[in-house]
């Protein structure tokens, strides 16, 4: 599990974390943590996906941070409350509608306001949105 604030900050994770010339499908997860069933799901999943899905696929969290100072927290900004939680991994709402919306331009369909996970072809050094597969 990966944060991912802006497009721009997951451009750069996914070329620092991937070789130009390597091929795989990565995971863009669209999940507004102030809808109930989201929080609940997020709060039970987090860690388990984060740790079982270990190096063998990536998913990277559109609108969530890590390290947000207790004291930076308002109301656009939520430290996620799962158990584990050391990096402070947080949801900030202004982020998520800027990339939700740069991502709605950039797939054949928009966010439903759901729990949404795309799947996403990396290669030659980006990811090819135009081979995507969206739940």
């Amino acid at each position: 599990m990966v944060t991912a604030l802006t497009l721009n900050g997951l451009s750069s994770k996914i070329r620092s974390r991937y070789d130009h010339d390597e091929q795989r499908v990565v995971g863009i997860m669209l999940a507004r943590y102030d809808l109930h069933i989201s929080e609940e799901i997020i709060n039970q999943c987090y860690l388990y996906w984060h740790l079982n899905s270990k190096k063998f696929f990536d998913v990277y969290w559109a609108g969530y941070g890590e390290y947000l100072p207790p004291s930076d927290e308002s109301a656009t900004k939520k430290i996620l409350t799962f158990p584990g939680n050391t990096s402070r991994v947080y949801f900030d709402l202004e982020a998520f509608i800027e990339i939700k919306e740069q991502f709605n331009g950039c797939f054949d369909s928009t966010y439903d306001d759901t729990l949404q996970l795309i799947l996403v072809n990396y290669r030659d050094g980006k990811l090819q949105f135009s081979e995507s597969i969206t739940n």
